[in-house]
């Protein structure tokens, strides 16, 4: 598991919350949806999202599990999971308080090794 590239993530995820968004496969430019929430650079995304932007990737959802270094159950668990507790970080509301749910979630799977 790339520990190195989740905490940039959660990073990312805590200092821009409004880039922050679990509904959106990848990283979509959003510049003409939803206005009054998209942030000024026009971008957001999920956590494998950030993960290949953040790595400097086009979004595939396999290679977001590649560079997070998941197999399929913790691909599964991370990305599509809505575990009790952590069902907010899925608003999609750009939010600081969804952006630490993400954040927890991120540090609670770092935690379990890929478990939880």
């Amino acid at each position: 598991m790339n520990v190195k590239l989740l905490r940039k993530i959660k990073r990312h995820i805590l200092a821009q919350p409004k880039r922050f968004d679990m509904n959106f496969i990848g990283t979509r430019d959003m510049k003409s949806f939803k206005p009054n929430r998209v942030p000024e650079c026009g971008t957001i995304g999920c956590i494998a999202g950030w993960a290949c932007a953040l790595s400097g990737k086009k979004f595939s959802g396999r290679i977001a599990r590649n560079l997070l270094g998941l197999d399929y159950d913790q691909t599964e668990r991370l990305f599509y999971d809505n575990p009790k507790g952590f069902r907010g970080m899925w608003r999609g509301d750009g939010k600081a308080a969804t952006a630490k749910l993400a954040a927890k979630r991120i540090d609670l799977f770092i935690k379990t090794k890929g478990a939880e």
